[in-house]
């Protein structure tokens, strides 16, 4: 009896190594034709952004009192009225002093009189000098009573202390007034403040003088500009943070009083590295890119895997740190289908459809 099983064994044995170093080959030859994109590690200048929220604030913003008790005569405002400096708004009773500076008025006209009537007699010698400085005295004495009683007077009227938009009136003409009652307020507006607050490690990034760009959906993406007038001295202990203070001409009065507001600071351009963030490849807590090492005599590149540091990242792109140089191929897509030591080929971003369809 023939035994075929040692025969069969060594051929399937046989079979099956042809068959593996067969696939081994055919896969060599695919991934050797593998196709993948690139791109070039560039040099770029950029210029990073700082962002926070802040608040507008009035530049100047008071509550108008009087400064004595009496009784409202005249209001010469209305309800969020525009004011220049200086111009009236409120008068007090003011009977009363005004007699009494008539009354001082026939008093100190007399007293002018008497000193003229004095000085030619003692320049006959018919008076003493005393007599001559005692009437001078008396009209010194009576126009100090009159300067008193004008400030008396110039209190029983109020003035805008400054150019701005009054708040909603809060007395009527016979009410009786007093410094604890408070008719409106005045703020300014063709100027305010806008305070924000940034993380500490931006502290070097900020300087007074500074242009900062104030952002908001009222304004439909129209930006406004301002300047850095205040840096805050201390960091708020809770969250880290330092407070800045920026000035911002509102000429339109397109901003009131507590409106937020994104502000954007951009720091000092400057040069970086960077390659697409496509041909960033994440792997646990590291990034790494794959470089592309020309072959000689051949058309073909090598992968080297190469871990890199990232720093500021922008639409489309991100900046390597370290682990690149200028100029290096990188894989830019078809990062996932390569491993390192792979020979591949390579297209650019502009035959990627062709290339890839093919």
């Amino acid at each position: 009896m023939i035994n075929l099983s040692g025969q069969w064994r060594r051929r399937s044995v046989f079979l099956l190594a042809a068959t593996m170093i067969a696939s081994a080959t055919f896969s060599h030859q695919l991934l050797a034709n593998q196709l993948v994109i690139q791109s070039h590690v560039e040099q770029a200048t950029v210029t990073e952004s700082i962002m926070g929220l802040g608040e507008v604030l009035a530049k100047r913003h008071v509550e108008l009192q009087p400064s004595v008790t009496e009784r409202v005569v005249a209001v010469h405002f209305g309800d969020g009225d525009w004011v220049e400096e200086g111009q009236l708004l409120l008068t007090l009773d003011q009977a009363e002093v005004r007699a009494q500076l008539a009354e001082l008025a026939v008093r100190l006209a007399d007293a002018d009189r008497q000193f003229a009537r004095l000085r030619t007699l003692l320049a006959r010698g018919d008076v003493s000098q005393a007599a001559v400085d005692e009437a001078d005295l008396m009209r010194q004495t009576l126009r100090a009573q009159q300067e008193l009683l004008n400030v008396r007077l110039a209190r029983l009227e109020l003035r805008a202390p400054f150019a701005g938009r009054l708040g909603v009136r809060q007395v009527n003409e016979g009410a009786m007034a007093s410094p604890s009652l408070v008719i409106t307020d005045l703020i300014e507006l063709d100027e305010v403040m806008v305070d924000f607050h940034l993380p500490a490690r931006f502290l070097s990034d900020v300087a007074v003088g500074q242009t900062v760009v104030l952002e908001s959906s009222q304004f439909n993406q129209r930006d406004i500009q301002g300047e850095v007038v205040t840096i805050f001295s201390s960091l708020d202990p809770a969250t880290r943070t330092f407070q800045v203070r920026a000035k911002v001409a509102n000429l339109d009065y397109s901003l009131l009083p507590g409106m937020a507001m994104t502000v954007r600071l951009d720091k000092a351009p400057r040069n970086v590295l960077r390659v697409p963030e496509t041909a960033i490849v994440p792997m646990a807590d590291q990034n790494f890119v794959y470089v592309l090492k020309p072959q000689a005599d051949s058309d073909l590149f090598k992968i080297e895997r190469r871990e890199v540091v990232l720093g500021l990242r922008q639409p489309g792109w991100v900046e390597l740190v370290t682990g690149a140089e200028k100029g290096e191929k990188v894989v830019s897509q078809g990062a996932l289908r390569v491993r390192p030591g792979q020979q591949v080929k390579v297209a650019d971003q502009l035959h990627q459809i062709s290339e890839f369809a093919q």
